[in-house]
């Protein structure tokens, strides 16, 4: 530091220091918090530059197995990421047909109110597919398996009426920060979408990693909720396919024509429409 003036000197290490205390502050979390407005992306292929969803152990934990009819189910939960100092963890069913082959396969996301289903797996198995149905609502999903989804210090829920462990009334329908949001700062990280789409980011993951798996065939589908989360996991360079079922409409962020007012997502994000259109909107996905 030869020429430095002491000024010089003490603000090199205060910045040195503020560095290294930020990088133990969150080490261990998934995404380190925005700390300026300078820092947050502003466009989809910013807001996921960068992350890689098979870089965190999934750490699955099978809870039961059905075997029924050529089919194997697999109720199990894994690992979404590390939030605010806590693991967050998505329940799935896992089917797969019992053939001894690599299959081709895909995520379901269900939509809103819903949940996983074992039935729809298992037809969808007879078809010829592996699928993992993620649980990302947190309902129950049958009476005698007690283990779910937990969010833990997040909540990508639609509220206490779907799942208990709500942190939230409802779900989040703005960019701003709260207690239970990755940033606290304004960002498309503190919506609800961006934390589904990185559970459903994990499960193609999961998938790719399982022997009944071809891991060169690999889709995502999901309904209406599901169908945006659709949209937002199609960045994703894994995925050959990807349908949208009566979601991922785009321009969400736009009254529809007619005059009908209110129809869009406008009044929620109004304080980050264009934050929200150019990073979380269907619309901005689709040329990618």
């Amino acid at each position: 530091m030869k020429g430095l003036t002491m000024r010089q000197i003490t603000r090199i290490t205060l910045v040195s220091w503020a560095i290294s205390f930020a990088f133990n502050a969150f080490a261990g979390e998934t995404f380190v918090p925005y700390q300026t407005l300078v820092e947050v992306p502003q466009t989809t292929v910013a807001l996921w530059d960068g992350y890689d969803p098979r870089a965190e152990d999934l750490d699955v934990s099978v809870v039961k197995e059905w075997r029924n009819d050529g089919v194997v189910t697999r109720y199990l939960t894994f690992k979404v990421g590390t939030f605010k100092g806590a693991d967050a963890r998505i329940a799935a069913y896992y089917t797969f047909p019992d053939n001894g082959k690599k299959n081709p396969a895909f995520v379901w996301s269900h939509g809103g109110g819903q949940r996983a289903d074992k039935q729809r797996g298992m037809y969808f198995a007879k078809q010829g597919f592996a699928t993992i149905d993620i649980n990302w609502g947190g309902r129950p999903v049958e009476p005698r398996l007690k283990v779910n989804t937990d969010w833990g210090n997040v909540d990508a829920s639609q509220g206490p009426q779907f799942y208990a462990k709500a942190l939230r009334k409802a779900w989040k329908m703005d960019l701003k920060p709260d207690p239970y949001t990755i940033d606290s700062i304004a960002s498309a990280r503190n919506s609800n979408w961006f934390l589904v789409a990185v559970a459903g980011r994990r499960a193609i993951s999961f998938l790719e990693q399982q022997p009944e798996v071809d891991a060169e065939r690999l889709g995502y589908a999901g309904f209406s909720m599901g169908g945006q989360i659709t949209s937002l996991v199609s960045i994703d360079p894994r995925l050959n396919a990807v349908a949208p079922i009566v979601g991922g409409t785009g321009f969400r962020h736009e009254d529809f024509p007619g005059g009908i007012q209110g129809s869009s997502f406008s009044r929620q994000y109004s304080a980050n429409i264009k934050l929200y259109e150019n990073t979380l909107d269907s619309m901005s996905y689709w040329p990618l």
